[in-house]
């Protein structure tokens, strides 16, 4: 009777979520930057960057809720007026489905951010970006069981429920901006931080015509950074805030990079991170990352150590990172490369 009690009490929960409108996350928000804030994008020591992200959670207790976005940007203009300032622009797609009733959400997002060097040294930067988008929302009643498909102690889904479920499609535009400030004096020497609201416009999300739901407003606020404790390792502490209308979380940790490469030339080349994030009365979760080149992996995983944790039993969300960044262009500027942070 306990654990029926304790199920109730999360199901609960997770239409309590549902019902005040909230995004979705991710626990390696920095490795998802347009989605963390629109003024990150273009910020990088390369012309092109893209990443992708992939999170399911919550699969030992109903249908997995599983999310992946793919995001690209570049900075088309960085040698075209050789000029130390970045113009980034981007193209961000993420797909969301949640548990049993297939709650999807697609959204497809242009992003767009201006980045002025403050000392023309290439190396410090204050950013304001802008996103626009459109999302389509959706819901899928076919899985839904009722009482009386219930007949003795086997379910028979061919009797009808009886229930008239009318769930309109959502579809909406969306607009979002951020402001932020990186500096990097050197390799493996760098500090971040920023703030944006996403769905500035709370467009409506609700499934039926006479009836107002509104996205609220999401509000972050960020910062991180790295520090060089030696030769062939570094610190990089970080932390995220994140406000949406009664919902509020606060993520803090930090992780060691240990340098692989033995060339001083070739710091930061290749790296293995590993570290420990902490999600305020949620989560605590471990993050791997190998970087080789212009490629990178990560791997998390939440454990929880919320309320809900009699039920999950400590189960969480595994969640993937990957990215790839390069130079597009063979064209050199005169003087100091561009420096950004390697997030």
């Amino acid at each position: 009777m306990k654990k029926q009690i304790y199920i109730f009490i999360f199901f609960l929960g997770l239409c309590w979520q549902q019902s005040i409108a909230q995004d979705t996350h991710f626990s390696q928000a920095i490795n998802a930057p347009v989605l963390l804030n629109p003024a990150l994008t273009g910020v990088m020591s390369t012309d092109m960057r893209v990443m992708s992200n992939y999170r399911t959670q919550w699969g030992s207790l109903s249908k997995p809720y599983q999310t992946m976005s793919v995001a690209v940007d570049f900075s088309p203009l960085r040698y075209l007026f050789n000029t130390d300032d970045i113009l980034g622009v981007g193209l961000y797609f993420m797909k969301d489905q949640a548990g049993t009733t297939e709650l999807n959400n697609t959204q497809i997002q242009m992003t767009f951010a201006y980045s002025k060097s403050l000392n023309g040294q290439g190396n410090n930067y204050l950013s304001i970006g802008g996103q626009v988008g459109y999302a389509n929302q959706q819901i899928n009643t076919q899985n839904l069981t009722f009482d009386n498909q219930i007949v003795g102690n086997i379910l028979d889904q061919s009797i009808s429920s009886g229930e008239n479920l009318n769930f309109m499609p959502s579809n909406y535009w969306d607009v979002s901006a951020g402001i932020g400030w990186a500096y990097t004096p050197e390799k493996s020497k760098s500090i971040y931080l920023g703030a944006s609201i996403y769905h500035i416009n709370e467009p409506n999300v609700s499934f039926f015509e006479d009836y107002t739901e509104l996205l609220h407003r999401k509000y972050t606020a960020y910062f991180g950074g790295e520090f060089r404790v030696n030769y062939l390792m570094s610190l990089m502490p970080r932390g995220f805030f994140f406000k949406q209308g009664a919902a509020t979380e606060f993520t803090y940790g930090a992780l060691i990079k240990f340098n692989i490469e033995n060339s001083g030339n070739r710091y930061d080349t290749s790296a293995f991170i590993i570290g420990l994030m902490n999600r305020y009365k949620d989560a605590v979760i471990p993050i791997f990352r190998y970087d080789f080149q212009k490629f990178g992996i990560g791997f998390s995983y939440d454990v929880n150590v919320s309320t809900l944790n009699p039920v999950s039993r400590g189960y969480g969300g595994m969640e993937i990172s990957m990215f790839y960044k390069t130079q597009l262009s063979n064209k050199r500027r005169r003087g100091r490369p561009l420096s950004c942070p390697n997030f």
